[in-house]
């Protein structure tokens, strides 16, 4: 803003005399604005050291916070200089009221609120603006409203950094997170060293026999061999002969698994070998027993001896042809006394037996077995 005021009812003797007390009132002014000026250095120099310590002293106050600080402070320092500036315009001006009143024209027309620069224009033409000096020559002056606030000043440098903080406690485990994808598979390993090997493990049980092979061609017979010492001397000690006919006996089919009847009975020695029916023979003693039997069969087949309803696997005979008789003979131990004995077809077998009826001409056709205990 700057405002002209002209001066007409001071004599141009009475301006140079006032000019000239104005001005040597403007030198002592000059020095105690330096002086002022001074103080003013000296105490922002003092608070900027307070500030400083107080800076070194609180170092985890944030910097927010400290320039409100600043701020606040040089606010307190403006307020007091407009209030200093005021009451020396108020001085001065009780001094001017001694003298003649001057009178003042202002041009209206040239204040502006973004300024508040006042121009002064006497009677013998000297113009002066507003400062220290000049503004107090006129017992009348305006103070002009206050003006926009300055721009924020640059910002300070960096503090020293505070002291690391304490560890905090520890946060509570988050929830577990969702399983993420699988990966691609990776490359193969190398093979491992062979572990050491394991503890034999538990037998299984025994599986089903197979079905008899096909019995191999006879060999040839070997050299006779040396004669043996001669045994204790000793004698049969008991004998039973059973047999069948046909046609009347055996007129069905011998069974997988069945025995071949000996119904009838021929000449027996002691009373240890007795039928208990027309297919089974109790061996009352326990001892060895001499086994001879043939039955004239039309299939081609085996034929086997049981002792107690198991079949005795070394005692197995059998032929590849038909009508023929199919013959055995072997020694059975007995371990315990009434053992029951029969000729059976093996139950491994696929084929039934048929006991051939007049088999080479038109007599009736005998089985026969014959039990010996020799021991």
């Amino acid at each position: 803003m700057s405002s002209k005021i002209k001066c007409a009812s001071i004599s141009s003797e009475d301006s140079f005399n006032n000019d000239h007390e104005h001005e040597h009132e403007s030198d002592e002014d000059d020095e105690e604005c330096k002086n002022r000026e001074k103080h003013e250095k000296h105490e922002k120099h003092e608070k900027h050291e307070s500030r400083k310590k107080h800076k070194s002293r609180k170092k985890h106050e944030s910097r927010e916070k400290r320039k409100e600080h600043e701020s606040r402070e040089e606010h307190k320092s403006c307020e007091k200089h407009e209030e200093h500036k005021s009451c020396e315009k108020h001085e001065e001006h009780k001094s001017c009221e001694k003298h003649e009143e001057p009178k003042c024209e202002t041009d209206s027309e040239t204040e502006s609120e973004t300024e508040s620069e006042v121009e002064i224009e006497f009677e013998n033409g000297h113009k002066s603006k507003n400062n220290h000096r000049s503004y107090r020559k006129c017992t009348k002056y305006f103070i002009g409203p206050r003006g926009k606030r300055g721009p924020r000043g640059f910002r300070g440098e960096n503090g020293e950094r505070g002291r690391t903080g304490k560890e905090g406690e520890r946060g509570q485990t988050g929830k577990e997170g969702k399983q993420g994808e699988i990966g691609p598979q990776g490359v193969q390993g190398n093979q491992g060293v062979q572990g050491n090997q394991g503890n034999q493990g538990v037998q299984g049980n025994q599986g089903i026999q197979g079905n008899q092979g096909v019995q191999g061609n006879v060999g040839i017979q070997g050299p006779i061999g040396s004669q043996g010492i001669q045994g204790i001397s000793g004698g049969v000690l008991s004998a039973a002969d059973f047999y069948a006919l046909m046609p009347g006996d055996n007129s069905s089919t011998i069974a997988v698994g069945t025995d071949v009847n000996f119904p009838n009975d021929g000449p027996t020695l002691n009373s240890e070998i007795v039928r208990t029916g027309p297919s089974t023979f109790n061996l009352v003693n326990i001892g060895i027993y001499q086994i001879l039997f043939q039955v004239s069969v039309t299939e081609a087949g085996q034929l086997c001896v049981a002792l107690n309803l198991a079949e005795q696997p070394y005692t197995v005979v059998g032929r590849t042809t038909g009508a023929s008789q199919i013959v055995g003979i072997c020694l059975v131990r007995t371990t315990t006394a009434n053992s029951i004995i029969s000729i059976r077809n093996p139950s491994s077998n696929s084929v039934a037996l048929t006991v051939t009826v007049l088999a080479g001409g038109t007599k009736s056709v005998s089985a026969h077995l014959v039990i010996t205990r020799l021991a």
